[in-house]
């Protein structure tokens, strides 16, 4: 007699959904009410399909679709199920629309899925295809691009729930002598994505979710890339898995190297040089490679001059400014000879290494060469027009240097319009804004204008902040709350603010400086004489000392005198 198929049958259930799927024509909404159907009844999965197949074509009345063909039920049931939040239709306006599925018929179907083994692989297959076709892919030259943004939060779920599927399986299979899974088999295209994912919530400030999925990203394009040779995928006409791995592996490197730089201060910034010293060594290995073709190629040189630009930027976070001025015109005479090849290269590229060149230019007491770099930058990213990338990282460089160039009401102007529109892009809590909120407050404070510093400074303590912001920063507004607090005559609250303040700066100090803090070593090696040297300084420049550049230096424009090429700050070297 031939065995009846039950629901828990996993050798049958894949092929029935599938026989389901072709009598209603694929029909996404039909499906919904089918599978709600099996789920709120005593319906059968097997049973559902004979009478979908017995009321023969698809406009016949049948109990499982309730008499609507998938036309009306498309039309007649879609606001009834959005009401009752079962289903959401995206946007209809587009080709395609996404269909968001009430969480229990999600899971049930999910589950039901991973029950059939030999499907697993191909489900997981598909998945990560399905949501790779819409979702933004990795920017080719690394810049931002705030248009994406949108698409990016419609499926960053997805992509999250595809690698905790992906991790679960992962960590069943080294825990388990016998896993009852089937091990899942990553491909490149799933690399691509989650590094995709994690340039995004670099952009959005996202950290933990950004090294999540980039060390998943990392480990999976290195074992594709080490599991080849240049030399053999480039023979024959083979795709080059090499070059493609290699490039995937060093993007996802440089983002992490990205968030590291964007989420810590000085604490994090050894950790942080050993990535970008990496993404050079990997940029310059790539660019080298045989056989790329000539658009291969050209995108290659363009993140070699990034990598060269990355790592002269994680010296400014260092103090290192004389070194990564090297860096920065190396990364620029790079991008200049691609142009003179007859490739064009966006204004954002060369907009970003030149205003890093200003900060580089400010370390060093070069002022007045600061902001002529400055200038150069907001020319350059305006004159391009575009609305995609974030114009404010050169305004707001360019506040700073006319700050420090003794134009402080000009610098002002400058710093309330990037508060307005970092607020609109970042919101309230992001950390670009509340770096302008501590920028306005500090030149407040450096007028005279106490009441407005003191309004202003409260923009650098959002409570429910949902984006990261270097705790070193964090420290620092706090320290200019405490001044701001004493000169509105409140003595009490702003020496218990001060206190707090310069104790954190010493935790840090002790992480920036472990032997010479802890006073272990010589007092001639170059560590200990960095740390005596900047504990001699003023207490203010302390704390602009160990925040990234790009969150503004403003202290230095306490000490007198500029142009000598001399820096305030004593160098931070990659190993103590």
């Amino acid at each position: 007699m031939q065995q009846k198929l039950h629901m828990g049958d996993p050798g049958s259930l894949a092929q029935l959904f599938t026989d389901m799927s072709e009598e209603v024509n694929g029909s996404p909404l039909v499906l919904v009410r089918i599978a709600g159907s099996i789920i709120s009844s005593a319906v059968s999965a097997e049973g559902a399909l004979t009478v979908l197949q017995q009321s023969g074509s698809l406009g016949k009345s049948n109990p499982i679709t309730n008499g609507h063909s998938a036309w009306g039920f498309r039309h007649e049931i879609h606001a009834h199920l959005v009401e009752r939040y079962l289903v959401e239709d995206s946007n209809q306006a587009l080709p395609w629309s996404f269909y968001s599925i009430h969480r229990q018929l999600q899971s049930k179907i999910l589950r039901d899925l991973q029950s059939v083994s030999d499907q697993y692989q191909l489900t997981f297959d598909r998945a990560v295809a399905l949501i790779s076709r819409d979702f933004p892919a990795f920017p080719r030259f690394m810049t931002p691009n705030f248009s994406q943004w949108p698409s990016y939060e419609k499926l960053i779920a997805h992509v999250l729930k595809l690698h905790s599927v992906y991790r679960a399986n992962e960590k069943s299979q080294g825990q388990d002598e016998t896993p009852t899974e089937i091990p899942l088999v990553p491909s490149m295209a799933f690399a691509e994505l989650l590094t995709s994912a994690g340039y995004y919530f670099y952009e959005v400030g996202l950290a933990d979710s950004c090294v999540a999925v980039l060390e998943t990203a990392e480990k999976i394009s290195h074992e594709f890339h080490t599991s080849y040779t240049a030399e053999t995928t480039m023979e024959g006409g083979q795709p080059p898995i090499y070059a493609n791995s290699l490039k995937l592996e060093t993007n996802a490197i440089a983002v992490s190297w990205g968030i590291i730089e964007q989420a810590q201060g000085l604490t994090g910034a050894r950790k942080a040089m050993a990535k970008a010293k990496q993404v050079v060594t990997l940029r310059e290995k790539h660019a080298s490679l045989p056989g790329l073709s000539s658009g291969d190629r050209f995108e290659s040189q363009v993140l070699l001059s990034n990598a060269y630009n990355d790592i002269g930027a994680q010296m400014l976070h260092m103090h290192q400014y004389a070194g990564a001025m090297d860096y920065l015109k190396k990364s620029l005479d790079l991008k200049r000879q691609l142009e003179t090849q007859g490739h064009t290269i966006p204004a954002f590229e060369f907009a970003e290494s030149t205003n890093n060149l200003a900060f580089a230019a400010l370390g060093q007491n070069l002022t007045e060469d600061a902001l002529k770099y400055s200038e150069t930058a907001v020319d350059l990213i305006y004159k391009d027009g575009s609305q995609d990338s974030d114009a404010t990282r050169f305004t707001f460089s360019n506040g700073v240097t006319l700050f420090l160039n003794g134009q402080p009401q000009k610098a002002l102007d400058v710093m309330n319009e990037v508060y307005k529109n970092r607020k609109d892009t970042f919101g309230e809590s992001g950390l670009q804004t509340r770096d302008a909120s501590y920028a306005i407050s500090f030149i407040y404070y450096a007028q005279g204008c106490f009441e407005d510093a003191s309004e202003t400074i409260q923009g650098c303590f959002i409570k429910q902040a949902k984006g990261i912001w270097p705790a070193e920063c964090l420290t620092r507004a706090k320290y200019l709350e405490s001044q701001i607090l004493q000169t509105l005559g409140d003595i009490t609250e702003g020496k218990r603010k001060r206190d707090e303040a310069l104790q954190e700066l010493d935790g840090y100090l002790s992480k920036i400086f472990p032997e010479a803090h802890a006073q272990k070593v010589e007092r001639d090696t170059s560590a200990c004489s960095s740390y005596a040297t900047l504990m001699a300084a003023d207490e203010a420049l302390r704390f602009d000392y160990v925040v990234p550049f790009f969150a503004g230096r403003f202290a230095m424009g306490k000490v007198a005198g500029s142009g000598s090429g001399k820096g305030y700050y004593p160098p931070l070297e990659d190993l103590e």
